[in-house]
């Protein structure tokens, strides 16, 4: 693989009652797979919306962005997000909440049980698969969400199996 995220004049422009606000202008971008790389700013600089615009949450009103060499027309099933709020469903248990993506994108539920557990093991949260949100702490609940961003093993999990990806 090539070029993880190419971004190329990228530009939002929020609308609200108190007009526009230009959330992102002129940005550029190109992340190397394999390579880690940190969005850094203060409160209300755009960096949530960039995350949403590269995984296809939010279109923008100018540029490109591509994730592994294909355009982002909308949600792409390359990419996990973790949002700031855990965003958990509170009558979901924390291994519901990690399936729901299984189940979203249609997956073999079985197979991928087994990785929801692993992966539970992995974050530090063993022994709270079948705890509902209210009896997580914060943490728990923000690694109980990346658990549910790497289920379906996408390609910039790699390094989670010696084979490259994760194969049921």
């Amino acid at each position: 693989m090539g070029n993880a995220i190419e971004i190329d004049g990228l530009r939002i422009v929020d609308s609200s009652k108190a007009g526009s606000v230009h959330a992102l202008e002129n940005i550029n971008l190109v992340a190397q797979d394999g390579e880690l790389l940190a969005v850094l700013g203060p409160s209300g600089c755009g960096k949530s919306t960039l995350m949403k615009v590269i995984a296809g949450l939010l279109s923008p009103r100018r540029g490109t962005i591509k994730v592994y060499d294909e355009a982002v027309r909308g949600p792409t099933p390359n990419v996990g997000i973790v949002f700031q709020n855990a965003v958990l469903m509170n009558w979901r248990s924390a291994i519901k909440n990690i399936m729901l993506q299984v189940e979203v994108r249609g997956l073999d539920y079985e197979t991928h049980r087994q990785r929801a557990l692993d992966l539970i093991k992995l974050v530090g949260i063993e022994g709270f698969e079948n705890h509902y949100p209210f009896q997580l702490s914060g943490g728990m609940q923000q690694r109980a969400s990346i658990c549910r961003a790497l289920i379906h093993a996408p390609p910039s999990c790699s390094w989670m199996s010696p084979s490259g990806r994760w194969t049921p």
